[in-house]
C-alpha cells in the first residue's frame, strides 16, 4: 500500500544569526592525529525565532513530480584535498577484511524468524524529481515523520503508528521565511524524547547574496501537527553541506560538510524549546587528506537515561590510515572520537577536543578511489552508483544503559581489495570516568553483493538492527536488513538477512545514491526498530520504504512487583516471624496458581525488600541481619533459590529505604537511609554486584521515605518524601544519582498515611494510594510527575483492616490493593481499575504469625 505520493519541495523559516568577530585558537596542521584541545568558539549572534501556531493540515501540499517536469541534482560539495607528501594513497595489495572469516562463521539465531517477518512494511515518499532522496524518519510516541529531498528542497510526511497520513506531503519552505523560504534540501527529522518534541531542518543559500544558512524547526508541543512550530535560521559562513543533527542535554549538534574544513555547531537547545532567542557556536575540525569530502557525526541519544551530567556533545570519523598520509598501517586503522564542551554564556570558555583514536580492525575507505561517484554495479547496466565511503554514517546512536554508555555506527569498506562494498558496525562503551574503547565490530559482506548506506540502531535491550541498500550485477538496487540479540557472539549479526523490498529495474540516469537511511527505535517500548531507505522500482525511479520489526524477546516495562515465575502478576510472600518459615503463594486474580515453601531464614533476618536484582524479571529476595547489618541477597526463580550471596555489611543507623530501578537498567537498586544524620546513598545493582555508590543529597530526618516508584514514567524510580509531623509531602524526580527535579505535592494532614504506590490505570506513572487509618476512608492521587492528573475515593474500610501490599495480582497492568485483617488474619484483593474496583474477594485466612513481605 502506498502512503505517501510523489512529490517535490523546499525549506523553512528562521531569522539569520550574526556571526560575532571572535575566532578559534589555532588548531592542529592537516593529517595530524594527535589529540588537540580548540578554545573558544565562534558564536553567532543571537537568533530569534519566528512563531508558527497554525495547523500544518491547513497548508498546501506539495505539488507531485510528473513525467517531463524538470529533475534536479543535490549538489555534494567537493574539496580537494592534497596529501602533505603530494602522493596518493599508500599503495597496498587486494586484501581479504579480517572480520569477514568471524562474521561467516556467524550461527543464525531461532529468532530470526520473527524479526524477520515486519510488522508493518509499506511504501514511503516515491519519486520527488530530485536525486539522490536523502531519505530520512523518526519515530515518537504517537507519529512518525518521513522526509525527502523533493523539488525545491525538502518535502515531509506526518502519520500515526499504524501508517495513516495525518498531515502532508508538505513543502518544509512552506512554513520558511527569509533565506529559509527558498530550502535546498538535505532534510534531517529528529524526536527529541527528553523535552517531547519535534526537530526538523534543511539547508539553504541565496542564489544572489551568498547567505548560508541552517533551517531549523522546533515543535512548540509533542504534537507536529496542530501544536505549532519555532522556527529559526542560523546563519552559516560557508555553505553547510551535509548537515546532521542530534538530540543532547545542552544542545542540538551539528556536523556539516564545508569549505574550511569539516565543521561542528552547538545550538542553545534550551532557548529554542522555549521560542526564545538562541544562539549558535562552531568550531572547524583538522581536514583529512585526500576526502575531498568530509564530516563528522554527532551523537545522538536514544533511550529513557540521559548522558551522565556535564557530559560533552560527542562527534565520530573513521580513519583509513593508508589513505590519509598517517603512514600505512597493515593491522588497524582508527574511529576518531571529538568532544564539543559547549559554554552558551561564555563562548570563550568552549571547547573542542580531540582525537581519541580508537583502534579498530583495518578497513579499506578506496573504495573505486577516494572520490570517485561512480562504484557500485546494477544488472543491464553500465551505470554503477555512489558508495559514499568519506562518512560514518546516519545516525551514530548514544545509549547510557547505566553502568556503561554506548556509541554505534557503521560505515561502507572495500571487504575484499576489489571495490567489494561491505558494511563495517562498530559498538563503542564508556564506564564512568573512563575513555571510549571498542568492545565489538563487524564486517557484514556474506556474499559477493555490494551492501551500503547502512543506518544501525540499538534497543533499550542491548539488541540490534542493521539496514542497508544492496545492488550487484544481479540485484536492482534493494533495501535489506540484519540484526544480533544482546549477548550473541561479539562481532557477528546473527539475524538471517530479511529482504524489506527487491528492486525491479536500475536506476540509470543518476549515480547519486542515499545520501543516507534511517533507523529509528520507538521510545513507546524502547523496543521496535523503523527503518527507512531508498530502491528502484519498475520504471528506474527511485521510491522509498518503510518496514517495522523488533526482536519479540525483547521488553523494557518494568518488571512487576514481586513477581516470582516472570508471568507478569504479583504473588505473595509471607514469613513467620516466630519461627523464620516462608512460603509463597503465585497469583492469578483471586486464585493462586501454586502454593509452596521456600527455604526458612532464622529470625535474627528480615527481609528487606523484593527486586529484580539481575534482569531476570523474576523477584529477588533482600535479606538483612537485625543484629550483624549482614545484607544477603537471594537469587530466586519462582520457589527455588538459584544461589544467594552477601553484598556487605552495613551497621545502624543505615536502614534499607526501599528498592528501585534508579538508573533505568530494568535492575533494582538499593536506597539506603541515615536515620542520625539524614544522608543517603544508593547502590546501583547488578545481580550481588554493586556497580558502583553515589550519594544523592541529604534529607533531614524528620522527613521520611514513604515510598518509591516511577512517577514520571521515565522508567527510573523516584522518591517521595513525608513529614510526619506537618504532612508536607515532596518528590524528588530522579535520574541515577541526580536529583533532576524536586517539588512539593501539597499537604495532606497527618491522619492520614501513605498505604502504598503503585500505577492504578496503567499509565506507566506510580500513583499514591492514602489510606486514613482512623476513618478508614481510602483515596488514590494519579500523578504524572510533580502533578496529580486525577485523585478519587475508593471507598472506606474500617480501621482493623490494613493495606499489606499493592501488587499487579491479575496482570492488567493496573495496581491492585491486598487487604490483611489485623485480628483475624482474614487476606482480602481488590482488583482495581483506576479508582473503580472491578472485583473483589477473599485469599483466605492466614494466622498473624505470618506477614506479608
Amino acid at each position: 500500500m502506498q502512503i505517501f505520493g510523489a512529490i517535490t519541495a523546499a525549506a523553512t523559516l528562521a531569522i539569520a544569526g550574526i556571526w560575532s568577530t571572535t575566532t578559534p585558537a589555532a588548531g592542529q596542521s592537516p593529517g595530524s592525529s594527535e589529540p588537540i584541545v580548540i578554545r573558544g568558539a565562534v558564536a553567532s549572534g543571537p537568533v530569534t525565532p519566528d512563531v508558527f501556531d497554525g495547523d500544518l493540515r491547513d497548508l498546501p501540499k506539495a505539488k507531485a513530480w510528473k513525467s517531463g517536469d524538470p529533475i534536479r541534482e543535490i549538489p555534494r560539495r567537493v574539496y580537494p584535498r592534497r596529501r602533505k607528501d603530494g602522493k596518493g594513497p599508500q599503495p597496498s595489495s587486494p586484501r581479504i577484511d579480517p572480520l569477514l572469516e568471524l562474521q561467516e562463521n556467524a550461527p543464525q539465531d531461532s529468532e530470526s524468524r520473527d524479526f524477520s517477518i515486519p510488522d508493518l512494511n509499506i511504501d514511503g515518499f516515491t519519486f520527488t524529481g530530485v536525486a539522490p532522496p536523502d531519505t530520512v524518519g523518526d519515530v515518537g510516541p504517537n507519529h512518525y515523520i518521513q522526509m525527502v529531498n523533493s523539488g525545491g528542497g525538502a518535502s515531509f510526511v506526518v502519520t500515526n503508528k499504524t501508517s495513516t497520513i495525518l498531515v502532508g506531503p508538505l513543502d518544509l519552505d512552506t512554513l520558511g521565511v527569509g533565506n529559509c523560504a527558498f530550502g535546498k534540501g538535505d532534510p534531517i527529522v529528529l524526536y527529541d524524547r527528553m523535552a517531547d518534541r519535534w526537530l526538523m531542518s534543511e539547508f539553504s543559500d541565496d542564489d544572489i547574496t551568498f547567505a548560508n544558512s541552517l533551517c531549523v524547526y522546533v515543535s512548540q508541543t509533542p504534537d507536529p501537527v496542530s501544536g505549532g512550530w519555532f522556527r529559526y535560521e542560523f546563519a552559516t559562513p560557508n555553505f553547510p553541506d551535509y548537515p546532521k543533527y542530534a538530540v543532547w542535554p545542552d544542545a542540538y549538534y551539528v556536523s556539516t560538510n564545508e569549505l574550511t574544513g569539516p565543521a561542528v555547531y552547538a545550538l542553545d537547545r534550551t532557548s529554542m524549546l522555549a521560542g526564545s532567542a538562541a544562539t549558535s557556536q562552531r568550531f572547524t575540525a583538522p581536514v583529512l587528506a585526500g576526502f575531498g569530502f568530509q564530516a563528522l557525526i554527532p551523537a545522538d541519544l536514544d533511550g529513557a537515561n540521559t548522558p551522565p551530567a556535564n557530559s560533552p556533545g560527542y562527534f565520530m570519523r573513521h580513519r583509513d590510515d593508508e589513505s590519509h598520509n598517517f603512514g600505512p598501517n597493515p593491522t588497524a586503522d582508527f574511529l576518531e572520537v571529538w568532544e564539543f564542551d559547549v559554554d552558551f554564556a561564555t563562548p570563550a570558555n568552549s571547547t573542542f577536543t580531540g582525537p581519541l583514536n580508537i583502534t579498530v580492525s583495518e578497513f579499506d575507505s578506496n573504495l573505486c578511489g577516494l572520490s570517485s561517484f561512480f562504484c557500485f554495479p546494477q544488472p543491464g547496466t553500465t551505470q554503477t552508483l555512489d558508495p559514499l565511503r568519506e562518512v560514518v554514517m546516519w545516525r551514530l546512536q548514544y545509549r547510557n544503559f547505566g553502568g556503561y554508555e554506548t556509541l554505534v555506527g557503521n560505515l561502507v569498506t572495500d571487504v575484499d581489495g576489489t571495490d567489494h562494498g561491505g558494511i563495517r558496525w562498530f559498538e563503542l562503551r564508556k564506564t564512568g570516568a573512563g575513555a571510549w574503547s571498542l568492545f565489538q565490530e563487524g564486517t557484514y559482506a556474506p556474499d559477493a553483493a555490494h551492501r551500503w548506506m547502512g543506518s544501525i540502531a540499538m534497543d533499550g535491550n542491548g539488541n540490534m538492527a542493521l539496514g542497508y541498500s544492496i545492488s550487484s550485477s544481479s540485484i536492482f538496487p534493494s533495501i535489506r536488513y540484519t540484526g544480533r540479540l544482546d549477548g550473541d557472539t561479539l562481532g557477528q549479526m546473527t539475524q538471517t538477512e530479511t529482504t524489506i523490498v527487491a528492486g525491479a529495474a536500475p536506476q540509470t540516469w543518476t549515480v547519486r545514491w542515499g545520501d543516507y537511511s534511517a533507523m529509528s527505535v520507538d521510545p513507546s517500548d524502547d523496543c521496535t526498530f523503523v527503518y527507512t531507505n531508498e530502491y528502484v522500482p519498475a520504471g528506474g525511479l527511485w521510491a522509498t520504504r518503510i518496514a517495522v520489526f523488533k526482536f519479540p524477546t525483547c521488553d523494557n516495562t518494568p518488571p512487576v512487583a514481586s513477581d516470582f515465575n516472570a508471568n507478569t502478576r504479583s504473588d505473595i510472600l509471607w514469613r513467620n516471624t516466630s519461627t523464620g518459615g516462608d512460603f509463597l503463594w503465585q497469583m492469578n486474580g483471586l486464585a493462586t496458581d501454586a502454593t509452596g515453601p521456600i527455604d526458612p531464614v532464622g529470625t535474627a533476618w528480615v527481609v528487606e525488600g523484593l527486586g529484580d536484582f539481575d534482569g531476570d524479571r523474576k523477584a529477588d529476595i533482600l535479606w538483612r541481619n537485625t543484629g550483624t547489618g549482614s545484607t544477603v541477597i537471594w537469587r530466586m526463580d519462582g520457589f527455588t533459590k538459584l544461589n544467594s550471596a552477601s553484598i556487605g555489611t552495613v551497621g545502624s543507623p543505615w536502614i534499607v529505604a526501599g528498592l528501585g530501578d534508579f538508573d533505568g537498567d530494568r535492575k533494582a537498586d538499593i536506597l539506603w537511609r541515615n536515620t542520625g544524620t539524614g544522608a543517603n546513598i544508593v547502590w546501583r545493582m547488578d545481580g550481588f554486584t554493586i556497580e558502583d555508590t553515589g550519594s544523592i543529597g541529604g534529607a533531614p530526618v524528620v522527613w521520611e521515605a514513604a515510598g518509591l516508584g516511577d512517577f514520571n514514567g521515565d522508567t527510573k524510580v523516584d522518591i517521595l518524601w513525608r513529614k510526619a509531623s506537618t504532612g508536607a509531602d515532596i518528590i524528588w524526580l530522579m535520574n541515577g544519582f541526580t536529583e533532576e527535579t524536586t517539588g512539593s505535592i501539597g499537604a495532606v494532614p497527618v491522619a492520614w498515611e501513605v498505604a502504598g504506590l503503585g500505577d492504578t490505570d496503567g499509565d506507566g506513572k506510580a500513583d499514591i494510594v492514602w489510606r486514613n487509618p482512623t476513618t478508614g476512608s481510602n483515596i488514590v492521587w494519579q500523578m504524572n510527575g510533580l502533578a496529580k492528573d486525577a485523585t478519587g475515593s475508593i471507598g472506606a474500610v474500617n480501621s482493623d483492616w490494613r493495606v499489606d501490599r499493592i501488587g499487579d495480582y491479575d496482570g492488567s497492568g493496573k495496581a491492585d490493593i491486598l487487604w490483611r485483617h489485623t485480628v483475624t488474619g482474614r487476606t482480602f484483593l481488590w482488583l482495581m481499575d483506576g479508582f473503580v474496583k472491578v472485583t473483589t474477594g477473599s485469599i483466605g485466612v492466614v494466622g498473624l504469625d505470618w506477614q506479608v513481605q
